[in-house]
Parts: structure tokens; sequence; C-alpha cells
């Protein structure tokens, strides 16, 4: 994660005014441990404050010049959570999922190409003001649904030999 405060239109923008929050996904390489070339990890968890389901898979694979991750989420909150005292938080039921879909490919040791795809999705009934009752008037509860996809294509391009070329092209959606 990576904070830039202040205008960082030249980077990231012209709406990047009062600054940004950059997220950079893992890459194949990072789960893999020294000598490995694929691995996978699954998770199935059950938490009673909420009810709450979460599940994920994790599949990874680096394999010299091509590297790929693909990642499935989800969690299902099936009533509403307790606050510290015990306090139902009203509408604190969501369900939501979680994609990413990312491969890397070195053609060569001056080149790296990247595509990923990530999708979240989550919906539930809440308050526009979380931190307010809900009130029929002035905080009336809705359906929410959200749908968010990104896209990302990036190249990066650092000539051996040369300290003054370290070029990064980065395409999204």
């Amino acid at each position: 994660v990576q904070v830039v405060r202040g205008g960082g239109s030249s980077l990231h923008g012209s709406g990047a005014l009062g600054g940004v929050i950059s997220v950079e996904t893992v890459d194949a390489a990072d789960p893999l441990a020294p000598g490995q070339t694929m691995g996978a990890r699954v998770m199935l968890g059950f938490g009673d404050n909420g009810a709450q389901w979460n599940a994920s898979t994790t599949l990874y694979a680096d394999h010299g010049m091509v590297d790929l991750l693909f990642f499935l989420g989800g969690r299902q909150i099936t009533e509403d959570i307790e606050a510290g005292g015990g306090l139902p938080v009203p509408f604190s039921q969501l369900d939501r999922a979680n994609t990413l879909f990312k491969i890397g490919v070195e053609p060569d040791d001056e080149n790296r190409i990247e595509f990923s795809y990530a999708f979240y999705t989550d919906e539930g009934l809440t308050p526009p003001n979380s931190n307010d009752n809900p009130d029929p008037v002035s905080n009336a509860v809705v359906a929410r649904e959200a749908d968010v996809q990104d896209l990302r294509l990036s190249w990066e391009y650092q000539p051996s030999g040369s300290d003054l070329v370290d070029l990064s092209v980065l395409f999204y959606a």
C-alpha cells in the first residue's frame, strides 16, 4: 500500500487532488517458498458474532517466464453483528465475494508484462450513515448492491547496464 499526499495528478490523473491510496496486489512469487513453483491455499472459517461464514481459495504458480495467481473468496454475514456492549448493529448483514486473476510474462530479463482482472461484489440492506441509527426520514435503509470490476495492464522495461532507463507503463479500467 502506498499513500501519496497532496496533488498527484502527474502520476494518477487529474482526480488525485487531495492524494491517492495505491494498492498493489501480490504476485505468484509472494506466497511461494524458495524452490517451489506452484501452490494453493484454502481457507474456511466461521465467526459467531453475526454468524459469519468466510471461504477463500488461492492458486499460484511461477514457471520461469510465466506466473499465475487466482483468488476466489467470499463472506456471508447472516445475522446483525453485536457491538462491544452487546447491542446489535442494525443492518450489518452482508454478502460479498471477491475474485482476482493475475498473469505475468517475462520474455527476457529486461521486460515484464502483467495483466490482472479483479471483481468485487456485495449486497445487503444498509443505512447511508452507518454511525447513526436507521430512521425512515433522516437515515432510511437502502438496498445496497455493489459490483466493481478492475482491469490492469502494465509493462516494465529496465535494460541491463543502464542506470538511466527504468520505464513503467500502466493502463487500467
